[in-house]
Parts: C-alpha cells; structure tokens; sequence
C-alpha cells in the first residue's frame, strides 16, 4: 500500500525526535505542505484519466503574478482572486480542449503550455518581482483563523476532491475514462468533456495554490513555482 511509507515515517520520526509530534511542529509541516497539496488534488484528477499536467509550475508563476499585479494596481483583493482563478481556467480550457478535441498527447500539450505561461509570466513581470503591499492580501497566506494557518484550512479542500472523486457521478466518470476510455464511450460518458474538465480543475487549483504562494511570500516572481509539477 501506498500509505505504509507514510505510517512508518510517522511512528519512526516521533521515535528519533520527540519534538516531532507538537502542534507547532504539525502546523508547521502543513503550511509548508500547503500549496503542494493543493496542486495534488488537481493533479490527482488529471493522473485519474491517465493524462499529465506538466503547466502546473509554470501556471502557479502566472496566477500569482496575475494576482499580484492586479491587488497591487487595482487593489481589490476579490478581484485579484477571481482574476487569477479565471486564467487558471482558461488555461485548463485550453489544455484540457486540445488534448481532448485534437488527440494531442497530454505530456506535448502541457509541456507547450508550460512554456507560454512561463513566457507571459516574464512578459508581465519584466524579470523583476511584484510586491505585495496589502495586509488583507497577505493574510491568505500567513493569517490563521482560530489559531489554524488560513492556507491549512484551504488545503484541506483535499477532502472534498476525495468525495467528489469516491462518492458523486463525475468522480465516477472521470475513473471510467481513465480506466477504459472505450467502454466509458460506448456507455454514454462524454469521455471528452470529461477528459477536458480535469485540466480545467488542475487550472483552478493551481491558481488557487498560487494565490496562497505570493501571499505568503509577499511577492510575485517569474520564477516562482519552477519544478513544482514533479513534486
């Protein structure tokens, strides 16, 4: 089972170093792993059909510096989510339309991708970092809420791609394609739709991610989220 490493990792860790298992060292370890795990679950969906996301890094850059950009010029915090949430999306429209409508590998198609919104990411930045001067911002990624690092409690978001994913018709769907697209087909599953909405969730949970990344570090830069994808 996939889940042995982590068991033995948590009863071998607290063992070696008690320290391990107190709360701020928990919490710790969460908001470090937060905006990993919040890519995860959009990469999970796009690994379920059998498919790649290779834009992930390069989009969680854009989304940020999108964000950034608009918090700082415009200063609506609301926008600058939503903002950045809808490039997430069109890119996982566009991703997700020419895997599925033209047959283009998932690994060419996102590693094209990748590539572009690595480049417009420059473009918009001009290789130097956007900083992030609002409070209400920033607190996305360094405020708590009830004493619970506000990014821990978006990630565990995770939960509900699990039920989605175990529990609802979608998540059904989205394991037939990936199981035997064929089959899905032949049983009336709109394999492409489906296939097509996975990129469009990746998109989504990488702007997501990529909001509480530069709100935490309290600036946008191009060359943020390098490599992430393979995490």
């Amino acid at each position: 089972s996939a889940a042995v490493p982590l068991v033995v990792l948590m009863i071998v860790l607290p063992l070696a170093n008690p320290r391990f298992l107190t709360v701020s060292n928990l919490t710790s370890v969460l908001l470090q792993a937060a905006v990993y795990v919040i890519m995860a679950l959009g990469m999970s969906f796009v690994l379920m059909t059998g498919g790649i996301d290779l834009s992930q890094g390069s989009l969680l850059a854009l989304t940020g510096v999108v964000a950034a950009y608009i918090v700082e010029n415009q200063g609506s915090v609301l926008l600058a989510i939503l903002a950045s949430i809808l490039v997430g999306a069109l890119v996982g429209v566009v991703n997700g339309s020419v895997i599925s409508r033209l047959s283009i590998p998932p690994f060419i198609m996102t590693l094209s991708t990748m590539y572009l919104c690595r480049g417009l990411t420059l473009v918009i930045t001009q290789a130097s970092p956007i900083s992030i001067s609002s409070d209400t911002f920033r607190w996305i990624g360094s405020g708590d809420f009830l004493g619970i690092p506000v990014p821990v409690i978006i990630f565990v978001t995770a939960i509900i791609g699990q039920f989605i994913l175990s529990y609802t018709a979608t998540g059904r769907y989205i394991l037939a394609v990936g199981s035997n697209r064929e089959a899905a087909r032949l049983s009336g599953i709109k394999t492409r739709w489906n296939e097509c909405k996975v990129y469009i969730i990746s998109g989504i949970m990488v702007a997501i991610a990529g909001v509480v990344y530069v709100a935490r570090l309290g600036a946008a830069q191009a060359n943020a989220g390098q490599s992430y994808e393979m995490e």
